[in-house]
């Protein structure tokens, strides 16, 4: 039938079958590690908790492990009952451990006593293991329980040893050295007078010799601060006067009188060096000049005739510019006399003359006639001496 559909081809061909798997490699059997090398403890690099470690036994076989864990294995079919049972009251399961083998009596007693108590591990060192130290019962009944709010009895004080006699603390005293002094700095080159005057002085005397000489120190001190204190006053007092006398007031005395009966002879005057800075001189004021003949002198005089005008005296009165009226001569000593000019007064000079004209020397008879405004060095405010007060 099949060979019907088919056309006459014949039967299908067989698939292939898979091949067999291949058979398991068997498992490599690598040997066991080696056992871990023990190095000595040594007090340097290893900690007291290592070095403890190390004392202690590496390396246990499984059976001193579970002696240590569960105690020793049942030896006996009476043991193994006791085990079984002691284990239910616990509870937990009886344990399924197999019993070892009773040993060989020939072999116990063959083999060292650290080897037959513990069975040593394949590959491995073990140390023997001490018996375990079982401290005996205490002889004679248990102690009563004492209840917690009794309170205990005291401790017993140990008795303290009497105090050493007065007389033996005397001795010592006497006997001990006395503690060396202090040793004294010698004064050096960076050190400050008083540093130094400190350290001259005697450092280890009575309290009364060091009170002397703290005191006379303190004396000393105080002279010295007041001699400062007078010497600065002194000195900021001279600075001050200099600069008054050179830039703010300018004193004066006149030796004749030529400018009484204003300013007597021998007066004592005080000037203002600043009046006449941004300003210029007016009529009628009292002004400090230097001598225009000789300029190393300085003269007192009132000013009369302004820059640019024409002055003229005629018969002691003194007339400007051709005015019909003379000047006011309230001022004037005496009855005033002559006749000069006229005279023309250039820019920026001045014509001067005496209060006492009948004794003054004053611009009338100077070579140089008139006064220049530079060679004013202030105007009259006070008079210092005899009669202190202001002047006009």
């Amino acid at each position: 039938m099949d060979d019907e559909k088919r056309g006459g081809r014949g039967p299908l061909p067989q698939r292939p079958s898979r091949p067999a798997p291949r058979p398991a490699r068997p498992a490599l059997r690598h040997p066991p590690p080696p056992p871990p090398r023990e190095h000595a403890p040594s007090g340097r690099g290893n900690s007291r908790i290592a070095r403890e470690e190390h004392a202690a036994p590496a390396s246990e076989s499984p059976g001193q492990a579970g002696e240590k864990t569960a105690g020793p294995l049942p030896q006996t079919p009476e043991d193994a009952a006791g085990f079984s049972a002691k284990q239910a009251s616990a509870g937990g399961q009886p344990s399924a451990l197999p019993r070892p083998a009773a040993p060989d009596a020939a072999a116990q007693e063959a083999a060292p006593p650290a080897m037959a108590q513990s069975a040593p591990a394949a590959g491995r060192a073990t140390r023997p293991t001490p018996p375990p130290i079982v401290p005996p019962p205490p002889e004679g009944p248990p102690p009563a329980a004492q209840p917690e709010n009794q309170a205990r009895p005291a401790a017993e004080s140990k008795p303290k040893a009497p105090p050493p006699p007065i007389e033996a603390i005397e001795t010592l005293q006497y006997l001990s050295p006395p503690p060396p002094p202090p040793r004294e700095r010698a004064p050096r080159r960076g050190d400050s007078r008083i540093a130094r005057e400190e350290q001259a002085a005697p450092a280890r005397e009575g309290p009364g010799k060091l009170e002397a000489a703290y005191g006379k120190l303190l004396e000393k001190r105080r002279r010295e601060g007041l001699l400062l204190e007078g010497l600065a006053a002194l000195f900021i007092a001279l600075v001050l006067c200099i600069f008054l006398t050179q830039v703010v007031l300018v004193c004066a005395q006149v030796p004749s009188q030529s400018m009484a009966d204003t300013i007597d002879a021998g007066d004592r005057l005080l000037g203002l060096r600043l009046a006449y800075v941004g300003s210029a001189p007016q009529r009628y004021d009292l002004i400090i000049f230097k001598f225009p003949d000789n300029e190393a002198l300085l003269y007192v005089k009132r000013v009369i005739g302004l820059p640019g005008e024409e002055v003229e005296i005629r018969e002691g009165l003194v007339y400007v510019n051709g005015e019909p009226q003379p000047l006011d001569s309230g001022f004037v000593k005496g009855e005033p006399a002559g006749n000069f000019g006229p005279y023309t007064v250039p820019g920026n000079m001045y014509f001067v003359l005496g209060d006492n004209r009948a004794e003054s020397w004053d611009s009338r008879y100077w070579a140089n006639t008139f006064v220049d405004k530079m060679k004013i060095v202030g105007r009259v405010v006070y008079r210092l001496y005899p009669n202190p007060g202001p002047v006009d």
